[in-house]
């Protein structure tokens, strides 16, 4: 991501009250953010909706097709975190 797109991003949850940004106290111009006690509740909402979303995708894809596509899902996610 680019810092522009990081610094949308923090704004866009900060408006929301999903983070609290605080100076980084080794780097004048840089901040720090913390979750707040709502993004913890909206992190559990979505965990809580999971198995239904699952339980959707095989419906449609059948059981192979979304047992390969969350294997996708998977190795993208651990090249993404490179």
């Amino acid at each position: 991501m680019t810092n522009q797109a990081v610094c949308e991003l923090v704004r866009n949850l900060e408006a929301h009250a999903c983070v609290t940004p605080v100076p980084d106290p080794t780097d004048g111009r840089g901040e720090l953010v913390t979750p707040t006690p709502r993004a913890d509740e909206v992190v559990a909402i979505a965990r809580g909706l999971v198995p239904e979303l699952e339980r959707r995708i095989s419906d449609v894809l059948g059981t192979d097709r979304a047992a390969a596509l969350r294997e996708d899902l998977e190795a993208i996610r651990r090249v993404a975190r490179v």
